[in-house]
């Protein structure tokens, strides 16, 4: 039989750009309402091992106001939750994260958000999640760390692939 090869393309539509821009925007936002004191700040602050940075930022802070506040020394490299870098990034990496998924959905013909969200969940299991394990590992981190993180991601994960799922549905329909 005559079958057509595969063929790859990187082609995104205007629309679809729209619903990428749209998602880097609302996954930032749902990074900073995850992480932040009503929810799961202080959990990640002692997993990831910078509680005394944590304890010293908010005493420089208020610092600020009272001049007689003591401002402990620490051992432990200097944290700046105001330092824009890892915004940044995190900026890039949803950007990248809709790229990503635009791409492969469009070439695998995902059109709902359904499907879309079960693709996102695989490559999430498959590939975000072992290498989360694994770094953590290394870096002596507790599963705590690794719980707050990857729980984070399989969410961001799913969102997207159900909305790009769905937008190529309504697009291409």
């Amino acid at each position: 039989k005559n079958k057509k090869p595969m063929v790859f393309t990187c082609v995104i539509t205007k629309a679809q750009w729209i619903i990428v821009i749209v998602l880097v925007f609302f996954n930032n936002f749902l990074g900073a309402t995850w992480y932040s004191e009503t929810m799961y700040a202080m959990e990640w602050i002692d997993a990831a091992g910078i509680r005394k940075t944590y304890e010293r930022y908010v005493a420089q802070e208020k610092k600020k106001k009272d001049d007689s506040v003591v401002v402990p020394e620490i051992d432990e490299p200097e944290f700046d939750p105001t330092d824009k870098l890892p915004f940044l990034y995190a900026f890039i990496r949803e950007l990248l994260l809709g790229i990503g998924m635009t791409i492969i959905f469009n070439n695998l013909g995902v059109k709902t958000a359904k499907i879309g969200c079960m693709y996102a969940l695989f490559l999430w299991a498959f590939f975000v999640l072992p290498d989360g394990l694994t770094n953590n590992a290394f870096q002596i981190k507790p599963i705590a760390l690794t719980k707050i993180n990857g729980l984070n991601a399989l969410i961001r994960y799913a969102i997207v692939g159900a909305v790009i799922g769905a937008g190529r549905g309504y697009l291409f329909e």
